[in-house]
């Protein structure tokens, strides 16, 4: 499952305006009205973790972010935006799992260029209870 919760629109990072290179324009404006990205909100864009510090600062649109530092990244649109705080973007849960009963399990990593390798496919796994261990 994608975990990402927006969608760079615009940014600005090769700007000579420092302003402009702080700003980043976003497709989703629900995950700003829905409380996902607020000012103090720390978010991943292509590896760069940055801290909204700003929305809409000065009127420049209700998707418009404004960071604590200089974005460095990529000015290509489409780059995805994933919380930087919240492990449960980067879970999952697999329910119905019947004790005593091997299980292989692969993991890969994606994101907007390629769907990265599976993770070592490692031995069975046989669990021993049907209750989560959070």
């Amino acid at each position: 499952a994608d975990a990402s919760i927006a969608v760079v629109s615009v940014s600005y990072p090769d700007s000579t305006d420092p302003i402009l290179r702080r700003r980043i324009m976003i497709q989703n404006v629900d995950a700003i009205s829905q409380g996902l990205i607020g000012p103090g909100s720390t978010l991943v864009i292509g590896g760069h973790h940055l801290t909204v510090s700003a929305i809409n600062e000065e009127s420049c649109g209700v998707a418009c972010l404004t960071m604590d530092r200089d974005y460095t990244g990529t000015s290509v649109s489409g780059m995805k935006v994933y919380s930087g705080l919240v492990p449960r973007h980067y879970s999952f849960s697999i329910t119905g799992l019947i004790p005593g009963t091997p299980y292989f399990v692969r993991v890969a990593a994606v994101n907007e260029q390629s769907i990265g390798p599976f993770a070592f496919a490692g031995y069975p796994f046989h669990p021993v209870s049907s209750t989560p261990l959070d």
